[in-house]
């Protein structure tokens, strides 16, 4: 529990360091996704903040949900900052690659559900659904 409780305390501040270096992310945020409080964004970069580090521990190919994939979508226009972060945080970047393959896509999202719960608790369904829940999935992770 008191590791769950720094890495969570850790995410947070990389996330707010994240949004203090880069205010345009913000807006974007605003524009490709339903959030609209700065509590929501924040929340949500902390969500994908969650599933990077998920997937620079992970054998495995993961999938985020939906609000995290976009959120994931915007940081990475920061193309800098982003590889930036990865390398200073993870080791080195984490890419994005989309899948059309359903049956993939809902295995790793399955398997992203489950690594979740096991480093940080129970996911907040707002930006973790369950799987009857979920619109289109973009796609998989690769270190």
């Amino acid at each position: 529990m008191a590791h769950e409780h720094n890495l969570t305390a850790q995410i947070e501040r990389w996330a707010e360091k994240v949004l203090t270096d880069n205010p345009i992310l913000h807006d974007k945020i605003i524009c490709a996704t339903d959030i609209s409080s700065s509590e929501q964004i924040k929340r949500g970069l902390i969500e994908t903040i969650k599933f990077l580090h998920l997937c620079s521990h992970s054998a495995v190919q993961l999938v985020p949900s939906r609000i995290v994939d976009d959120i994931w979508h915007e940081f990475i226009l920061f193309t800098r900052a982003y590889y930036q972060f990865c390398d200073e945080n993870f080791g080195g970047f984490i890419h994005h690659q989309p899948s059309c393959d359903v049956q993939a896509n809902q295995s790793g999202y399955q398997q992203t559900l489950a690594m979740y719960q096991k480093e940080f608790g129970q996911p907040d369904d707002i930006y973790w659904p369950n799987m009857d829940n979920l619109s289109s999935q973009c796609g998989l992770c690769e270190n």
